[in-house]
């Protein structure tokens, strides 16, 4: 079984994962396509053929291989020839779109922390009113901030692995 193979099976949190680093990617000037190509190849740091990163974010070759153009010519991709072959690979260019990455996902979870801190003192406001309508409210709004904290944390954690720039390092709850 070939590795864009059993990547193409991924799970339903990889999956996840992939989408929420494309919307990062959106917000910072990519489109959906690119924001995808480039969290897989982040997610999955080998060279890949077009045909194998279309097939493994379900998109066509033809949409894949406009995108990849556009991020070559930005600096964010790279490609190669297969040796031996007449197949181009391609891989995210060296560590820069992780440390880029990293930083845009540094910065969207320092951010989550303050609305959840202010949205613990909203509950403790709360308290001495009883409105409990409010207050499940922002619980639920508390719990998905967690859920999507404790949902980025191996990404955060293999990105800060492979990034030497320690003042990106975020503390990860595990």
């Amino acid at each position: 079984m070939s590795f864009v193979q059993s990547k193409s099976m991924s799970s339903d949190i990889e999956q996840q994962l992939q989408t929420l680093l494309a919307k990062i990617a959106a917000t910072r000037g990519f489109n959906a396509v690119e924001g995808l190509i480039l969290s897989y190849l982040l997610l999955y740091p080998l060279p890949l053929t077009q045909r194998e990163i279309a097939d493994s974010i379900n998109r066509s070759q033809s949409t894949v291989s406009r995108a990849l153009k556009r991020m070559t010519k930005r600096g964010i991709v790279q490609w190669k020839r297969r040796s031996g072959s007449r197949e181009m690979v391609y891989s995210a260019i060296s560590e820069s779109p992780q440390e880029l990455i990293l930083s845009w996902i540094t910065g969207w979870i320092k951010t989550n922390r303050l609305l959840r801190n202010e949205l613990v003192s909203i509950i403790k406001e709360q308290d001495s009113n009883n409105n409990v309508r409010i207050k499940r409210i922002v619980r639920d709004m508390i719990d998905t901030i967690d859920y999507v904290e404790k949902l980025m944390a191996p990404v955060i954690i293999s990105l800060d692995r492979q990034n030497s720039n320690k003042d990106n390092h975020i503390e990860v709850d595990r």
